[in-house]
């Protein structure tokens, strides 16, 4: 999410140490950048390679990173029989009304305010916020990070990724401040997290949330120019598809969930990677989901509000999410609209859509797009639309799915079809309360959920 839209203590005294030695190596300064990298709650840079037979059931991680210990439980609240809703950011919303409204939601994604969230609803995920790719915020989530002209200033400048101009910084749209950092250097995620793990331990955050992580180089990053800028180092291609880049994102993945797990409270590590053009089984998206312990898609089923997915990417999709969940990991899904607020029927199609790849652990939100950290939640979010009864099928040309409370159906044709339903029309609603006809008219590029007392049979 590019676009922005109880406290528990440190206790591992060798981590606060070596951070003392940071800020001293730099001068000084809650914020200093010295020559000292920090690996979680130890002093020295990694270096066990995993045995791919001690992890039998998941791709090994990256060379040079030990496999992440595995967290207790679930991250989310189970969301077997309810709509599992998120707030994305919350820059527009007082503390009192995150604690009120708490217990709408399963996670907030990049909170200013966690312990006001959690004091509303113990349950819920807190999530920290960074730019996987960059340096730290600045202005918000602590003002951890730095702008340019003071990394370039930096005894590591040779950190700021560049195009393969030369010139400009790798910035990742939507974050203009945000500083790009070079993600094949290993000491770079060691200093992001050795900043925002304490800080996270300190404030309440119950996650680390990553966003545009990528196995793809977006943002053209290129090289990097070293020995007080004389001599530039090219580290990736430029183009979008690198190996080089997808090998360095694994690795960031790896240690960022090794690190937060090896937190002395572990902690969950949540990434918005997105899917779109992912074909089903990516051994690469497999690979970078091993290392995850949620996963966002932002694009979700309207492509940022460009225009609705087809009949193969809404299968892929679905897919993906029933992947993510029998890993016992948390799938988000975003759907926005262009230029508006969604209407009911744009509402029911978002709905819909999530309920199709909904099991134990799914959370969703739909709004306006560029309207995050305001509060979107709608009332059709309270439907009492059950437990599933079986997987999504497809019949009479759409997709079904049916749940003790509910007929779920989806159309993501270009053809109109008339479906008939399981029951008599009068033993459904929508869930706006309007009685529906049978056979009932799904139009392109639709969905509805039918509250039903007998969704099973």
């Amino acid at each position: 999410m590019a676009i922005r839209w109880g406290t528990v203590r440190i206790a591992a005294s060798a981590l606060l140490s070596a951070l003392a030695l940071v800020v001293a190596a730099c001068g000084g300064g809650g914020k200093g950048v010295g020559s000292v990298v920090l690996t979680p709650l130890e002093g020295g840079s990694p270096t066990p390679t995993v045995s791919p037979s001690s992890t039998p059931t998941a791709t090994p991680s990256p060379t040079g990173v030990p496999s992440a210990s595995p967290l207790a439980g679930p991250i989310v609240a189970d969301t077997w029989s309810t709509i599992g809703a998120f707030q994305p950011f919350d820059g527009g919303i007082t503390k009192q009304q995150a604690t009120a409204h708490a217990p709408r939601y399963v996670l907030t994604w990049g909170t200013d305010k966690p312990s006001d969230w959690i004091d509303g609803n113990s349950a819920i995920n807190a999530t920290y916020y960074i730019a996987f790719d960059t340096d730290a915020d600045v202005g918000a989530f602590g003002n951890l990070g730095h702008d340019l002209a003071w990394w370039q200033q930096n005894p590591h400048a040779d950190w700021v990724l560049y195009k393969c101009d030369r010139r400009t910084p790798a910035y990742v749209g939507g974050l203009p401040s945000n500083v790009p950092f070079d993600i094949s250097n290993p000491a770079v995620v060691a200093y992001q997290m050795s900043i925002v793990g304490p800080y996270m331990a300190a404030n309440g955050y119950t996650s680390l949330a990553a966003d545009v992580l990528s196995i793809d180089n977006g943002q053209a990053g290129c090289g990097v120019w070293t020995h007080h800028h004389t001599v530039w180092v090219q580290r990736f291609s430029g183009q979008r598809v690198d190996p080089k880049w997808a090998a360095a994102a694994q690795y960031w993945a790896a240690y960022a969930q090794w690190y937060m797990h090896g937190m002395p409270v572990p902690t969950p590590f949540v990434a918005n990677a997105g899917l779109g053009g992912i074909a089903q089984g990516d051994p690469g998206y497999e690979q970078l989901i091993s290392h995850l312990d949620g996963f966002q898609d932002e694009a979700g089923f309207t492509s940022f509000g460009n225009h609705l997915i087809g009949d193969a990417d809404f299968r892929t999709k679905i897919w993906w999410a029933q992947y993510v969940q029998a890993q016992g990991k948390a799938f988000m899904v975003a759907d926005l609209w262009q230029h508006h607020e969604p209407s009911s029927t744009q509402r029911d199609f978002a709905i819909a859509t999530y309920l199709m790849g909904r099991y134990h652990q799914e959370a969703m939100m739909t709004a306006e797009y560029g309207s995050y950290g305001v509060e979107h939640y709608w009332s059709e979010y309270d439907s009492a639309v059950g437990s599933p009864c079986s997987d999504m099928y497809s019949d009479q040309g759409v997709y079904l799915r049916k749940n003790t409370g509910s007929l779920v159906i989806v159309n993501v044709a270009k053809t109109d079809e008339w479906v008939t339903l399981p029951h008599a029309a009068s033993s459904y609603t929508d869930m706006e309360g309007r009685r529906v006809t049978d056979p009932l008219h799904v139009g392109q590029d639709d969905g509805w959920v039918l509250l039903t007392n007998n969704g099973c049979s």
